[in-house]
């Protein structure tokens, strides 16, 4: 039985979703667009997200705790530490009530979006995260470093995170008989 493919989101479906605004306050909005920003270049899980506050910037890099309960570090781009402020002990993501949002808001959000975008995939928090690994993985990132950014303790997991559409593949098998010919 062959490897089962995941979906995962293209930068620019990122982008479509990011353009695809449902809520009302400008505000929100702009939360919205931060997490799946979060999502999408962190590698975080959801359970991550939602847990993250602002004091665990630390330095260069975000202290997340992890699943079983492992402190991991997670790195970020320039353009997401710089939403961080490490003298604030507040959780970035919250509600109205300064609540930290849960697993299931982040779900409700992604699937408002995804319909309001057009985008047609079963994306899930989960999506973001293979879709941080496949978009690694396509920019020529060893599979080693993969595997640190996500917390894999096995690199068979890190794999198995990696998800190429037929014409990824096309393309890179097709390098083979180019070299060749030419």
């Amino acid at each position: 039985m062959g490897r089962k493919f995941f979906d995962i989101l293209t930068p620019q479906e990122l982008e479509r979703l990011k353009q695809a605004q449902v809520e009302r306050n400008q505000k929100t909005y702009q939360r919205n667009n931060l997490i799946f920003d979060f999502l999408f270049y962190s590698g975080l899980r959801v359970s991550e997200l939602v847990n993250i506050r602002h004091s665990d910037w630390q330095g260069k890099s975000l202290r997340v705790w992890g699943k079983g309960n492992k402190i991991r570090t997670v790195l970020l781009p320039p353009f997401l530490a710089d939403k961080l402020n490490p003298n604030l002990n507040d959780y970035l993501f919250t509600n109205q009530r300064k609540q930290p949002l849960s697993p299931l808001v982040i779900r409700q959000i992604i699937q408002q979006r995804l319909k309001k975008a057009g985008i047609d995939k079963p994306i899930t928090p989960h999506s973001f995260r293979r879709s941080f690994a496949t978009h690694l993985h396509n920019k020529q990132a060893q599979l080693t470093t993969i595997q640190m950014l996500l917390g894999h303790e096995s690199i068979n997991t890190t794999e198995k995170y990696i998800h190429n559409d037929f014409d990824y593949l096309y393309q890179d098998y097709s390098r083979l008989w180019k070299t060749e010919i030419n």
